[in-house]
């Protein structure tokens, strides 16, 4: 086998486990979005200028505990540590939650 061969060979090698990385991903965190879209509404608004608008509205109190899986999921694949993690999952959670927020709610 000639040397382009062989990086042609490597370069596929790389792009399958990619690919199989990827679906292995996804295959997580589908179910779990598709919980947070459960918990979604959807919103019509129809404007003389645009024309039809139609988007998801999420509602972070319905939804962190979910979120926070999907944190979990790609704070694994980044490679993040514990404390990365629990930087993004706590980040600006007063704010986020409301401010009736507690720290110490379950």
């Amino acid at each position: 086998m000639g040397l382009f061969s062989t990086l042609i060979f490597q370069a596929f090698s790389a792009i399958r486990s990619l690919i199989s990385w990827y679906l292995a991903t996804l295959e997580q965190i589908y179910p779990i979005s598709a919980q947070l879209m459960c918990k979604s509404v959807r919103r019509i608004y129809n404007y003389k200028t645009s024309g039809k608008v139609e988007y998801d509205e999420f509602y972070l109190k319905k939804s962190k505990p979910i979120i926070d899986e999907i944190d979990k999921v790609l704070a694994q694949h980044y490679g993040f540590t514990d404390e990365e993690l629990d930087f993004i999952i706590t980040y600006d959670i007063k704010y986020r939650m409301g401010r009736d927020y507690d720290d110490n709610e379950p």
